[in-house]
């Protein structure tokens, strides 16, 4: 398959969420390159039972969140990729130390290596979301120091369909699914904190614990709807000009 007919598997056109699939990783496959991914491998089975009225945001570190939406996919959920990090330049699958956010290339071999999968499903139209997101997506290393790789990105509220949107499509409660901990990253919180704010029930469960489902109440995040908030969050991150977060840091005194 091209890079093109992957993209639409994932994005099929006039499916309900294919505006919203990032395809930052896609236009970065090679259509020469067979790509093989080992699942990474799940503490235990993730639970994942179909509710028509309910939406996923399974936010899971690298590409364990492609082998989550895939089992999401074979439980009647149309997984949305919103990965919008590039991968490091000569980057094998293992990751990279060069790079702020390392596995990026890991995420991609593996929503190419699903794409069967996912194509043999044949997930009706109207099959509700499952929206997936690196946990790893803001680093965790400190401030990047010159010729680092940086791939560090956030989460937008535009990044996800508006709470009307959902409502239109029968969707009344939203499952966030994360390896440990309840509570949503601060970059996510804005988005769910505006979809319960108009009527929409979010609940949390863990990898670790799966069958205990945890209602939220999303404290509201700092600088919550503000106009300048996108750009306070993106200040430092490295944008590329096809689009997507990712640059080499350069030293300041390189002129």
């Amino acid at each position: 398959m091209t890079k093109h007919e992957i993209f639409e598997v994932w994005a099929p056109p006039g499916g309900i969420w294919s505006d919203w699939v990032k395809p930052v990783l896609f236009a970065r496959m090679q259509s020469e390159v067979e790509y093989v991914a080992d699942p990474p491998r799940l503490p235990s089975d993730p639970q994942i039972r179909y509710e028509q009225e309910s939406a996923l945001v399974i936010d899971l570190p690298g590409a364990l969140g492609v082998e989550v939406g895939i089992i999401a996919a074979k439980n009647g959920y149309r997984p949305v990729p919103l990965y919008n990090a590039l991968p490091a330049p000569n980057e094998n699958p293992l990751g990279l130390t060069g790079a702020t956010v390392p596995g990026i290339t890991g995420v991609m071999y593996s929503l190419a290596a699903a794409t069967p999968v996912l194509s043999s499903l044949s997930l009706p139209s109207a099959a509700p979301a499952a929206f997936l997101l690196d946990a790893n997506r803001r680093g965790g290393m400190g401030k990047p120091r010159p010729g680092m790789f940086d791939n560090r990105s956030v989460s937008f509220t535009t990044d996800f369909p508006s709470a009307t949107y959902l409502s239109v499509q029968g969707i009344s409660k939203v499952y966030l699914v994360q390896e440990t901990g309840a509570a949503p990253q601060p970059d996510l919180a804005h988005t769910l904190l505006k979809w319960q704010e108009n009527g929409i029930q979010i609940f949390a469960k863990t990898l670790m614990n799966p069958e205990v489902l945890e209602p939220l109440r999303i404290a509201r995040p700092s600088h919550f709807g503000r106009i300048w908030y996108r750009v306070l969050l993106a200040l430092g991150l490295q944008s590329d000009r096809l689009g997507g977060f990712g640059g080499i840091v350069l030293d300041p005194s390189s002129g």
